[in-house]
C-alpha cells in the first residue's frame, strides 16, 4: 500500500470514523474511500475531497491530488470551508413571507463559502434552495433542477428570473418591472404558457434565482 494511502488508512483506524459515513460525508459512493486506499483508485482525490480529509486528519492535502495542482494556491493551505444551504420544499410548505409560513426544510446543502458568498454578497443565511416543478421554464430550467434563491432580493429590477408564491407553491418565472403601467410582467421561457402583467402588490415575490444545478 503507498505510504500516502496507509497514513489515511492509519488515520481513520486511529479515528474510529466509519470508512463508508467518511465517503458520503465528502458526496462520493459508500466505498469510495475504501477503494482510494485499498485498490489506489482514483489515483488522485479532488482538492475539495483532500481538503477535508485535510481538515480532519491534519494530513497535507498536497500529498492526495494531482501534481500540477500542488502550489495552485499562494497560501500554505487552500480555503476549504463551507455553510450549510438549506433546501425547502416549494410544493408543500412554500416560503410564504405574506403570513411567515414556516419553511419545510427537506435537505441540507453543503458549499464553498467563497461561492456561496459571490452568490449573496456575503449574506448566505439568504440563500434558499427550491426544486424546480414543472415544464414552464423550459429550457432554461428543467423540472429536478435545483435553483438557489437569494430571499433578499425581491425587487423585479433589473429583470430577472425570481421565485414566486402563487398560494398553492413556489413558482419560478421571470419577472420584469413595466415602468410605463407600474405593473410586474410574468413570463415563461416555455413559449405555451401565457405571459401576463399583475401589480406588484399582487405579487409575493420570494426572492431572486442566483444559481441553477441539474444532474446531466
Amino acid at each position: 500500500m503507498e505510504a500516502k494511502r496507509k497514513l489515511l488508512y492509519e488515520c481513520i483506524l486511529d479515528s474510529r470514523e466509519d470508512m463508508q459515513s467518511l465517503s458520503l460525508a465528502v458526496g462520493k459512493n459508500r466505498t469510495y474511500l475504501q477503494q482510494y486506499i485499498k485498490r489506489g483508485m482514483p489515483k488522485y482525490l479532488p482538492v475539495d475531497v483532500a481538503g477535508f480529509l485535510s481538515k480532519k486528519f491534519g494530513i497535507n492535502w498536497e500529498d492526495y491530488v494531482k501534481p500540477s495542482i500542488k502550489g495552485f494556491s499562494s497560501s500554505p493551505q487552500p480555503n476549504f470551508s463551507a455553510c450549510i444551504i438549506e433546501e425547502v420544499d416549494g410544493k408543500m410548505v412554500a416560503c410564504d413571507k405574506k403570513t411567515d409560513q414556516e419553511l419545510s426544510v427537506v435537505a441540507e446543502w453543503t458549499l464553498p463559502k467563497l461561492i456561496a458568498n459571490s452568490l449573496a454578497e456575503g449574506h448566505t443565511e439568504k440563500l434558499k434552495i427550491v426544486q424546480v416543478n414543472g415544464d414552464s421554464m423550459l429550457p432554461v430550467l428543467c423540472p429536478g433542477d435545483r435553483v438557489a434563491v437569494d430571499t433578499d432580493q425581491i425587487k423585479p429590477t433589473p429583470p430577472g428570473i425570481f421565485a414566486i408564491w402563487d398560494g398553492l407553491g413556489v413558482l419560478i418565472k421571470r419577472l420584469e418591472y413595466m415602468p410605463e403601467t407600474k405593473t410586474v410582467r410574468v413570463s415563461s421561457a416555455n413559449e405555451s404558457y401565457a405571459t401576463y402583467d399583475q401589480e406588484l402588490g399582487d405579487l409575493n415575490i420570494q426572492g431572486r434565482v442566483v444559481w441553477a444545478g441539474r444532474q446531466i
